[in-house]
């Protein structure tokens, strides 16, 4: 599915696939999006033909530890079609809800249903800023698949909790903000992009020269042109409930536009939500302030919530995803 900003040639693209695929010219990966502006990429992934083209790795999507190195159809045979919880589009804002919980689960011999929750939720404040917040809850007792085949000790009747990791590619190398934690600037003389990763406060995240990555793969898989640099982000802290927040802010690098460098985190730990399973961003753009809430229960819609409006946001638009705003 896509969405446009407008129908100029200024527009911002947004390219969001959620699918399972088994065809070697085409990524298998579900969750995964695109940001083009102003007729340049701002998120690229990397395009091939087949082997690690096809792979999570090569796209902006979740990856979680499982038989096939974090890919979302592993060993090619996904336990079921992923499916979208909620679409919303106005002149403003589009949200999207999405779930591919049977795309990481496996079916085949070694059949492993290890996760009970793969939802991704992006909002896409038009026409320069994309909120996503990846919830993911895996079942540290479902190990079959790694047992057979990943080389980690374990054993029947054992536990263990996979690593979760949201990966985002972009087209020059992102420069870390010494100032601002987890933030990084990327400027590839065509656009400039400020990203930031806000929840959970405590994150690991690598910076990936793709060159270096897969300097021996193939050129038709991967052609040379194509490995640029990307980010892993993933939970400091060993959990089987992760929660991921990220924002991508953008503009073409003649525009003077400032970007909001503090995103206020809405959540019950800090009494901005009052009620229900609902963790929200506010944040500011140069069209106005924007308050996003994200369903932290996505397969069922929540129908009321009460939160408070952070200081300077009593006039802002509230959008939230599965939840019935009243």
């Amino acid at each position: 599915m896509s969405s446009r900003s407008d129908w100029t040639n200024s527009a911002t693209n947004l390219y969001f696939i959620n699918r399972r695929l088994r065809v070697d010219h085409e990524h298998r990966d579900a969750l995964s999006f695109d940001l083009a502006y102003k007729g340049n990429w701002i998120t690229k992934e990397v395009t091939g033909y087949s082997g690690v083209a096809a792979t999570s790795l090569a796209h902006n999507t979740i990856l979680i530890e499982n038989a096939d190195s974090g890919s979302s159809s592993p060993t090619l045979r996904a336990a079921g079609a992923p499916k979208y919880l909620h679409i919303s589009d106005d002149e403003y804002v589009t949200l999207i809800s999405a779930d591919a919980t049977d795309t990481y689960n496996m079916s085949g011999y070694y059949a492993t249903n290890y996760t009970e929750l793969v939802n991704r939720q992006l909002a896409f404040i038009k026409p320069g800023i994309v909120i996503t917040y990846d919830h993911v809850v895996t079942k540290p007792d479902q190990i079959k698949d790694l047992i057979e085949y990943s080389d980690l000790g374990l054993t029947k009747g054992m536990s263990y909790t996979r690593w979760v990791k949201s990966i985002q590619h972009f087209q020059a190398k992102p420069e870390k903000k010494a100032l601002l934690n987890n933030t990084f600037v990327i400027n590839d003389d065509k656009s400039k992009v400020l990203f930031q990763n806000i929840w959970p406060i405590n994150t690991n995240i690598e910076v990936v020269d793709e060159r270096k990555l897969w300097v021996d793969i193939a050129d038709y898989q991967i052609p040379d042109n194509q490995k640029k640099w990307h980010l892993g982000i993933t939970n400091s802290a060993e959990t089987s409930n992760s929660e991921l927040i990220n924002v991508i802010q953008f503009s073409s690098i003649d525009e003077d536009i400032q970007f909001d460098q503090d995103p206020i985190m809405m959540t019950k730990e800090n009494g901005l939500i009052k009620t229900n399973n609902v963790i929200g961003v506010a944040i500011s753009s140069f069209k106005g302030k924007f308050i996003i809430l994200f369903n932290q229960s996505p397969n069922n819609i929540i129908e009321n919530v009460q939160y408070v409006l952070p200081n300077g946001y009593e006039n802002a638009l509230v959008y939230g995803i599965g939840i019935e705003l009243k």
